[in-house]
């Protein structure tokens, strides 16, 4: 293997695009029925890349989901709630490893509707999991007690 200085002092004569002849010979060219140049083989090889890296990086879009936070906060400032997701038949696993990614899936989901909600500011127990039928359930506890803020923000319904 030569280095690229080596081939350009064994080409100095040339002009400069010649170094890069010597790197890349110039590829065939596609002709039409007309006799002119259509496209560089090169440049058919770059956009079937193109293409191909393009249709990898798709992704199917995610299942959307019926998701509800029920809040209750008791008399002595206790804060729970229950997070419930209704999931479609059509985004229901078979009962093969999917339930990890499901679980993972409504954890991530629990997080940040309690923190985009600020109802656990500190945390929270997980108290209860539940999913079948097409339903999954977390319940759990805050780790924060209920401010008076809290009270009039997650009133208790009756």
């Amino acid at each position: 293997w030569r280095t690229l200085r080596q081939l350009q002092g064994s080409h100095q004569g040339n002009s400069p695009g010649t170094t890069l002849n010597v790197l890349l010979p110039q590829m065939p060219t596609i002709m039409t029925h007309h006799g002119t140049a259509m496209t560089t083989i090169k440049q058919v090889l770059v956009a079937a890349a193109v293409l191909c890296l393009s249709a990898c990086a798709s992704t199917d879009p995610a299942p959307s989901f019926n998701d509800s936070l029920s809040t209750e906060i008791t008399t002595n400032g206790t804060k729970f709630f229950t997070y419930i997701r209704h999931i479609p038949k059509d985004a229901r696993g078979d009962g093969r490893g999917g339930e990890s990614k499901a679980d993972t899936s409504l954890q991530l989901a629990v997080e940040k509707e309690l923190e985009t909600t600020g109802y656990c500011r500190d945390g929270f127990l997980m108290l209860e999991r539940y999913r079948a039928n097409g339903i999954a359930r977390i319940r759990g506890e805050c780790r924060d007690g209920a401010s008076d803020s809290d009270r009039s923000k997650f009133p208790n319904r009756q």
